[in-house]
């Protein structure tokens, strides 16, 4: 019993104590369980790639790694290297005691060089850096790379660096190349070997040389997505030359396939751009016609517009004309008959606006004064320019010059007796 209960007394101690702690610090358990739901529930939601995530960092960091370039300095012919970025922290103890990648990188190549610099006292001269400098300083002084893959087990390697390391040959490369050497060594961290798979090369027991050209202009030979720039395999062969005069007869046949490489990248991209400038001015050409077509349908519909409205508004001249034509028949039909002459009857002439009509007609004395004006009406009354409207027409006597009104009065009211001359005028608005 006694060995039953102390456990259970156990158990119930440390419940208790961990209800105190809930108690207290419930409510931070809780926050923090409903923000860890709500991250996952939205990374399920959402569309996120944590590889793709990373390897996007990755790709970051690497390109601001890279262009954070080293600075140069001339001296004595060689080429001095001042690093000018910062290393990466390591991230425990374990792991810094190992080297990173670009510190074996520069390790390989000092232990290349301080190798060549014994057996090559007057070969050419290498950048004492990586392949990324190499192509840097190619690209600005516009000549090939000469490769050398560096075999320190290979047969022909001891014979081909004494011919690499004579004067003749040394002067050669150094002036018509930019010189870089790599270690043939199988191992995470050796550009040379890196290279040499991308070449193609698959026996790496021997020592190789290479001629690689970055052609054409240097826009479009600045580099694939990974910042390198982007090369052209101009000759690759294995370091067995019996002497001095096969080596320089071989760089002298790769320099000349660079330059005719570099010829024909040129004349393509003459003819790349010429082909752009022919498109450019025929597409230019194409928005000019275009232009022109739609200026000239404009001028069609605007031209057409205005045969629309003279039609329309010569129709209504017409329609205008041959109403007041109906209307002045009506009037001249709506006349009292012509009496004869005698007593009771005026003869009277109107003149009329233009200066050559002249009408007359006999009229009884006991016509009314609207007749005159209907019988002036019923003809069409012209002046220099147009048609007079007749409600604006007026009869004035000659001398002494009086208005005759159109009233119910007659002829005899009006002072109208015999034969009289009246003018026909246009009554303008004061």
């Amino acid at each position: 019993w006694w060995s039953l209960r102390l456990p259970a007394c156990l158990f119930m101690e440390r419940m208790q104590a961990f209800r105190e702690i809930l108690h207290e610090y419930g409510w931070y358990v809780a926050t923090a369980a409903g923000v860890a739901f709500l991250t996952w529930k939205y990374v399920q939601a959402s569309e996120f790639d944590p590889k793709a995530y990373y390897d996007e960092r990755r790709r970051r960091e690497e390109e601001q790694k890279r262009l954070r370039m080293h600075r140069y300095t001339m001296a004595d012919g060689k080429i001095n290297s001042r690093p000018s970025g910062r290393r990466r922290p390591a991230r425990s103890s374990a792991a810094s005691s190992r080297p990173t990648f670009e510190a074996r990188t520069r390790a390989d190549t000092k232990i290349l060089l301080k190798v060549l610099d014994e057996k090559l006292a007057d070969g050419p001269a290498f950048v004492r850096d990586n392949l990324a400098t190499a192509l840097t300083i190619a690209q600005l002084e516009k000549k090939p790379i000469f490769v050398y893959l560096h075999a320190p087990a290979g047969v022909s390697t001891p014979p081909f660096l004494k011919i690499l390391g004579s004067k003749e040959i040394g002067t050669f490369f150094s002036r018509d190349f930019v010189c870089w050497a790599g270690l043939l060594r199988d191992t995470r961290g050796s550009e040379g070997y890196e290279l040499a798979k991308e070449l193609g090369v698959r026996d790496i027991s021997e020592s190789i040389i290479a001629v690689l050209g970055m052609v054409g202009d240097e826009a479009q030979s600045a580099g694939s997505e990974n910042g390198v720039p982007v090369l052209r395999l101009v000759q690759l062969s294995r370091t067995r030359f019996p002497n001095a005069t096969g080596l320089m007869q071989w760089g002298v046949d790769a320099k000349d396939a660079w330059k005719r490489m570099r010829t024909e990248r040129e004349k393509e991209l003459s003819r790349a751009r010429l082909v752009k400038e022919q498109n450019s001015e025929y597409e230019r050409a194409l928005a000019e016609d275009e232009h022109k077509r739609k200026i000239e349908e404009e001028e069609e519909r605007e031209e057409e517009r205005r045969k629309l409205d003279a039609a329309r508004k010569k129709k209504e001249c017409e329609d205008l004309r041959e109403k007041a034509r109906i209307e002045r028949q009506r009037l001249l039909d709506s006349l009292p008959a012509e009496p004869e002459p005698g007593s009771g009857v005026a003869n009277i002439r109107f003149l009329f606006p233009d200066g050559h009509t002249r009408k007359s007609r006999r009229f009884s004395l006991d016509t009314m004064t609207k007749v005159l004006f209907d019988f002036v009406n019923s003809h069409e009354v012209l002046t220099d320019e147009d048609a007079i409207n007749p409600e604006r027409l007026r009869l004035v006597t000659r001398y002494p010059r009086r208005v005759l009104e159109k009233s119910e009065r007659t002829l005899k009211e009006a002072g109208i007796t015999s034969d009289y001359v009246l003018c026909v005028e246009e009554a303008f608005s004061q």
